[in-house]
């Protein structure tokens, strides 16, 4: 998975529709953002509750709950019911009908959780409608061709822990995302500042440096629940048609 790959998720729309100059400014702006560390915890489990554990096992779900495979025609039709679950567990799933297939999720904006970072060149398919996994639980198809050589990576959205930094970062107005339905486009960047303050997104910085507040914000990503990157300008229609408004038919 490359920068491009990544970023080009920020972008819900259908695929024949332009991303435009102003957007695209804005996505090489974040491609120069480092890339987040996740941290691992280790915790030590009291005695009295490994001793619960082993009680009630029987009442937690097997590992096979996290992924549904039915073979259809030439290929797999995968279905992820736990986002959730570790690489571990879904690989031993995929391996057990032949997939040579490597399946993690990733911290993603709320408006990407359930969707994936796109498979160039390989026979997979994602077959989960747009608009399904919006702040609901998530039922998250593939379609995977049997029978590939060499292995394949897949990369599904799933719900940022509290202080993750997104790997898939939303479009600010996304379904989900703190200005959704909010005409934010033209307005100056200390005013939308004090917009995305209100809903508690404290860290907001500019695209290619700093911004004055009276320059006016164009467009605008989540990189975290608290982080915002706009895109911003000194004068108003500079960039021009800065990129697909995803408000439109929802609010």
């Amino acid at each position: 998975m490359n920068a491009d790959e990544m970023v080009a998720r920020i972008n819900p729309l259908r695929d024949d529709v332009p991303i435009t100059p102003g957007a695209l400014a804005l996505l090489e702006a974040v491609k120069t953002l480092p890339t987040p560390r996740r941290r691992r915890t280790r915790v030590a489990a009291p005695v009295a509750a490994v001793t619960a554990a082993a009680v009630t096992w029987a009442a937690w779900p097997s590992p096979a709950a996290a992924l549904d495979i039915r073979r259809d025609g030439d290929a797999y039709v995968v279905t992820v019911h736990d986002l959730t679950a570790d690489p571990e567990t879904y690989g031993n799933l995929l391996r057990g009908v032949g997939l040579d297939v490597t399946l993690r999720t990733v911290p993603a904006a709320p408006s990407l959780v359930g969707t994936a970072i796109p498979v160039s060149g390989r026979d997979v398919d994602f077959l989960t409608e747009e608009g399904d996994c919006v702040l609901t639980d998530c039922v998250v198809a593939l379609r995977i061709g049997a029978g590939q050589s060499g292995g394949i990576d897949i990369s599904l959205g799933r719900e940022a822990a509290p202080g993750e930094r997104y790997a898939m970062p939303g479009q600010i107005d996304a379904p989900g995302e703190p200005l959704h339905c909010v005409d934010f486009r033209s307005l100056r960047f200390g005013a939308v500042k004090a917009l995305l303050a209100e809903k508690g997104v404290t860290s907001v910085t500019a695209a290619g440096g700093a911004a004055e507040d009276d320059w006016y914000v164009h467009d605008g990503v989540m990189w975290a629940a608290d982080t915002a990157l706009l895109l911003a300008g000194p004068t108003a229609d500079v960039p021009a048609n800065v990129g697909p408004v995803n408000t439109g038919g929802l609010c």
